[in-house]
Parts: structure tokens; C-alpha cells; sequence
């Protein structure tokens, strides 16, 4: 085979199946598409994404030099997104954490507590 694993090449979908869908790159050589690597978000039918004849992007994530087989990835070519359930609580969070204002008095007060809580008083 003249591809190794990390390239990223351009694959025509030949056929499609409930798990996956097999691609031919050139050389005449064909490997699958799993439906875990389609995309980060899930995907229920592979119909959904995908159809016979179109071209795509994958990279080769995987080679049985044995058997022949080659395994792609759409999902490694993006990042995944980040998913957000409450804005409003992650904007809260980020406020918070960027600002110190609140804890500033915690910690001027902080050597004085651990003073005197273990400094001195041996009765």
C-alpha cells in the first residue's frame, strides 16, 4: 500500500451500510467508515450524513497490512465542539473565575487564622 496512517485523503463512498459506509481511494483501494467516526456528534443513520457517489475527506486512522483493510476517519479531521448545557451557568462560572474581588479579604485574613489557630495557646 502507498498510504500510511495520518494521511489525509479524498475517498468516494461506494456503498453504505447500517454501521458504516466503505470508501475507495485511489489505487483502487477500500476501506470503512465506521459510523463512530463519521462525526463527534452522534449519528443514528449514516443515510443522514452520507450517500453513494460523494466525495469526501478522511484520514486513515488504522491499516491491516494482512488483510488489507484500511480505517477511516471524518471525526479526526474537526475538533470536537464543546457542548453547553446552561450558558448562563458557564458565563457565572467564567465571571467567577476570572475575578478574584470576594476572596481577597480571605486570604489578607488567612495567616492570621493559621497563627493563632496553631501558634500558640498550649494550656
Amino acid at each position: 500500500m502507498t498510504y500510511n496512517i495520518g494521511d489525509v485523503v479524498l475517498g468516494r463512498v461506494i456503498s453504505i451500510k447500517s454501521y458504516g459506509a466503505f470508501i475507495t481511494i485511489p489505487n483502487n483501494i477500500t476501506g470503512l467508515l465506521h459510523i463512530s467516526e463519521i462525526s463527534h456528534d452522534y449519528v443514528k443513520d449514516v443515510n443522514s450524513v452520507l450517500k453513494t457517489k460523494d466525495e469526501i475527506k478522511v484520514k486513515i486512522i488504522d491499516i491491516d497490512e494482512k488483510n488489507k483493510q484500511i480505517i477511516f476517519s471524518m471525526r479526526a479531521l474537526t475538533k470536537p465542539k464543546r457542548k453547553t448545557k446552561n450558558k448562563a451557568r458557564d458565563k457565572q462560572y467564567e465571571t467567577i473565575m476570572e475575578s478574584r474581588k470576594g476572596f481577597e479579604e480571605l486570604e489578607k485574613m488567612l495567616p492570621v487564622w493559621v497563627a493563632n489557630y496553631f501558634g500558640g495557646n498550649d494550656d
